[in-house]
């Protein structure tokens, strides 16, 4: 049999043992923040931080198929149109025209007033080449759209007033043709003045 300082020290040990998890839970930080902390970063927020951050890394070292990979799994989870630029940075740089034209568009359709939508534009024209800069009409923004004709410049304007003054020459004319004439009566169409 055990004694009574040994049996206390198993009870001791088999305590701690059981309590070790407890407190290493206890004192391990939470993974999803407090609903009252403004400050903190959801798991989605750290996510798409840390697929972005390595798409950036791997576009620097040359990697570009898995860069895109790394872009489009943070835009699948944050739609932001920054990725779709980075994307198709990505393509241009593996030579894929066509991707890199189709997200270069999303880009500029999801963020109209970006920073850089000269450059994209400049990007655009020149991987679209002359030809087909001329089938495909350019994006236009409405503070790029020319101002609206004034109404008095409209050729339709100028035809519908062409039309009334016709209408008036002519009612005017047959106005003063039956004011002339003799009225029909029952002695008939004699002129007696």
């Amino acid at each position: 049999m055990l004694s009574g300082a040994l049996l206390t020290c198993v009870r001791a040990l088999a305590l701690a043992a059981a309590l070790t998890p407890a407190v290493a839970l206890a004192a391990a930080p939470d993974a999803t923040p407090p609903a009252n902390d403004p400050g903190a970063i959801s798991d989605t927020d750290a996510h798409v931080a840390a697929a972005a951050a390595l798409g950036e890394r791997l576009f620097k070292l040359g990697r570009y198929d898995e860069a895109v990979a790394e872009y489009r799994r943070a835009y699948e989870l944050r739609a932001d149109p920054r990725l779709l630029y980075h994307i198709a940075e990505c393509y241009r740089e593996l030579g894929a025209k066509q991707q890199s034209l189709f997200y270069y568009e999303r880009y500029l359709a999801a963020a109209p007033e970006a920073p850089e939508r000269d450059e994209v534009l400049d990007k655009i024209t020149e991987l679209e080449g002359p030809r087909l800069l001329r089938a495909r009409p350019r994006m236009v923004m409405e503070s790029d759209a020319a101002p609206p004709t004034p109404l008095w410049r409209r050729w339709w304007v100028w035809g519908a007033v062409a039309a009334v003054v016709a209408a008036g020459v002519t009612a005017a004319l047959l106005s003063r043709q039956d004011a002339t004439s003799v009225p029909n009566s029952d002695l008939g169409e004699r002129r007696y003045f």
